[in-house]
Formats: structure tokens, sequence, C-alpha cells
């Protein structure tokens, strides 16, 4: 499975995680196909299943369910400036 997640995001991740009380806890990273053909994306911390893909970026468990592998493949996930002092993550 090749889903990258960038250093700048993984550093924010780490950081949302300290902030929420979630500090060592993995991300799960999912996606949807909509009827439209365009993808859905969520994020959110979670405890690893059977059937996960897991990866670690600097300290960052990454888990990637079996229905959301293909859906990501390819992917990355990335922190970004969108507007001067408007970030968000991109994927």
């Amino acid at each position: 499975m090749n889903f990258q997640v960038t250093p700048s995001a993984a550093q924010e991740i780490l950081s949302a995680a300290t902030r929420s009380h979630a500090a060592g806890q993995a991300l799960r990273v999912a996606a949807r196909q909509c009827a439209d053909g365009s993808l859905d994306y969520g994020m959110g911390f979670d405890e690893p299943r059977e059937d996960d893909h897991s990866s670690t970026v600097q300290g960052l468990t990454v888990l990637v369910g079996a229905h959301s592998q293909p859906l990501l493949e390819g992917t990355v996930l990335d922190f970004v400036e969108l507007a001067p002092g408007q970030f968000d993550f991109i994927f």
C-alpha cells in the first residue's frame, strides 16, 4: 500500500493528539467513493484492527482499513497554507 503522510502533516497530527489527550494513539485515515465518483476523506484517532495496513511516519502510526486501501493507493496527506494564515489538511 502506497499512502504517504508528509512530515508537516505528521507534525501537525502529533501536535493535535497532544492537545486532545490522544497522544500515542494511531491515526486512522479513510475514504469512500460518492455516487458522483468523487472521494470523501476522513481521519481520526483510533485503535488498530486486524485488516488494517499500518505504517509509521515521524513517530505517527497511520492506519488504513481494507475498504479504504484501494481508494487511498498513491494518495498523499499534507498540511499546507491555503491562504495567508489559513492552514488545512489536503489529500
